[in-house]
């Protein structure tokens, strides 16, 4: 469902979607049986079972084309502004964006010990969840990632040129506060 709930935003708003593990997990599970299992356990089993018809576990070709099309050709590993640069992970501070490994762009957690990038623009992040639900604040980066999934989780949007955040919660909860 939120994949085609981007899909069509697209048609009516510029979306820019970033690619991070849990979709390199779902791409990479095509490439052979020893691969599934790993997107199973992280994840992969649910999103399955979101495209099963009822009653029936969920596989690979029950994904639709365009799913696996956005997949591969629509996600980015990143996007960059005038001030900003936004990615899944993290990045490594002296490589430019073109040069940076893949598996720190959707892997890497964020740490206070993060050095800011070589271009002065803050990192926008998530994969680091901040069980706290508070977004984590560096200066130089900003990890977005609350929780969602957890009992008191958050998910957050941020509006990076004003510092607010946007939350809402599994309980159908909402919350608004603002970066330092």
């Amino acid at each position: 469902g939120v994949i085609d709930r981007v899909i069509e935003l697209e048609r009516t708003h510029r979306v820019v979607a970033l690619r991070g593990n849990h979709e390199q997990m779902m791409m990479d599970s095509r490439g052979g049986p020893g691969l599934l299992p790993t997107w199973l356990l992280n994840g992969g089993e649910e999103a399955l079972a979101s495209y099963a018809p009822e009653g029936r576990k969920g596989t690979l070709d029950d994904v639709p084309r365009a799913h696996w099309n956005f997949l591969d050709h629509v996600c980015v590993d990143w996007f960059e502004t005038d001030d900003f640069i936004f990615v899944h992970g993290g990045l490594a501070p002296h490589l430019s964006l073109p040069e940076q490994p893949i598996p720190v762009l959707r892997w890497q957690k964020l740490t206070p010990a993060m050095k800011p990038h070589f271009s002065g623009k803050a990192m926008i992040c998530g994969h680091t969840v901040q069980p706290s639900g508070v977004p984590l604040d560096l200066g130089h980066a900003v990890c977005i990632d609350t929780g969602v999934y957890l009992p008191q989780g958050w998910l957050t949007c941020l509006d990076v040129e004003e510092g607010t955040c946007w939350q809402a919660n599994q309980k159908g909860e909402t919350r608004t506060l603002h970066l330092d």
